[in-house]
């Protein structure tokens, strides 16, 4: 299936005889465009005022509770390694011990690089994109008033 510009739409009409209104769909009145418009201005400031500061704070809050949780494993795991060091405990609790304590700390280590990722992924490439389809509707509204 092809797909034609207006342009071509238009060219093809006149080498057709055709007009212009039997090929193109009619543009919306002023009072749509308008009400479009304020739509799109009030979807662009929300985004700007509250989801896009929203989003990045729920975000870095992420980060930082991964990397806290990270740093009281890590902490955890030197204590209980000290501790079984020092006394004398059967081999086996201490080896299951230290093993939960080895998983847990890989597994807070790969959550707050999952986190960190998010995060970058989020400020460099979702929200940037996000506000520029939001500002091109505004632009588009604005070019079809004739603003």
């Amino acid at each position: 299936m092809r797909v034609f510009t207006p342009i071509l739409l238009v060219a093809s009409a006149c080498l057709a005889g055709c007009s212009r209104a039997e090929i193109l769909p009619p543009l919306p009145d002023r009072p749509a465009l308008e009400t479009a418009l304020r739509a799109a201005e009030s979807k662009l400031a929300q985004f700007r005022e509250v989801d896009a500061p929203r989003r990045l704070a729920e975000a870095e809050l992420g980060v930082r509770e991964a990397h806290n949780l990270f740093e009281d494993a890590e902490d955890e795991m030197r204590q209980l390694e000290e501790m079984y060091r020092e006394n004398e405990v059967a081999e086996k609790t201490r080896d299951i011990v230290l093993k939960r304590g080895h998983n847990k700390v890989e597994q807070l280590k790969q959550r707050l690089a999952l986190k960190q990722l998010e995060l970058k992924a989020l400020r460099d490439f979702e929200l940037p994109r996000e506000r520029d389809a939001l500002e091109q509707g505004v632009a588009t509204c604005h070019a079809s008033l004739g603003r």
